[in-house]
């Protein structure tokens, strides 16, 4: 995680003290966990914090799955088969990479684990550190079923939002 990076989740850190989450959920990956740790320790820091947080590591909130292009650049990417990649998906919704999952699978995923979050942990504060793709899928669903008290479901990139 870049310092620009760490200081933005030490000053969303300070926000969540207010929330005192009950469960903490966060993908097993490096720059999650890497923001978990900083978030606990601003926790553990206030008086009020109570050492009975539950704590996840969940698959379910990484970002897309890009399969065989997993960690290639995009000049590593351009030739036949990401013109073929192209040429085979009239949206990008639907698109997925070789082994990889498509947005629209994202979006499924994301109202799998809103059903997990709902049946395991009712009534509970849930903070959730994940990944740019699931946060957008969050929206997406969340667009489709508005709670009329809250007029903006956007979530963006390193940001602390209220879903429900």
């Amino acid at each position: 995680m870049t310092d620009k990076g760490k200081a933005e989740i030490e000053q969303i850190a300070d926000d969540i003290i207010g929330i005192k989450p009950d469960v903490i959920i966060t993908s097993s990956l490096t720059r999650c966990k890497e923001s978990l740790e900083i978030v606990l320790k601003k926790l553990e820091s206030d008086e009020s914090f109570t050492k009975n947080i539950e704590l996840v590591e969940s698959k379910a909130v990484r970002g897309i799955c890009h399969g065989a292009w997993e960690g290639k650049n995009k000049e590593e990417l351009i030739g036949e088969d990401l013109l073929t990649w192209f040429a085979k998906w009239n949206s990008y919704v639907f698109a997925k990479s070789p082994g990889g999952e498509s947005l629209a699978e994202v979006i499924i995923r994301a109202s799998e684990f809103l059903d997990f979050i709902d049946k395991n942990y009712p009534s509970k504060r849930v903070l959730l550190i994940g990944h740019g793709s699931f946060s957008w899928a969050l929206t997406v669903l969340l667009r489709v079923y508005p709670d009329p008290s809250h007029n903006d479901y956007s979530i963006k990139y390193g940001a602390l939002k209220k879903l429900y």
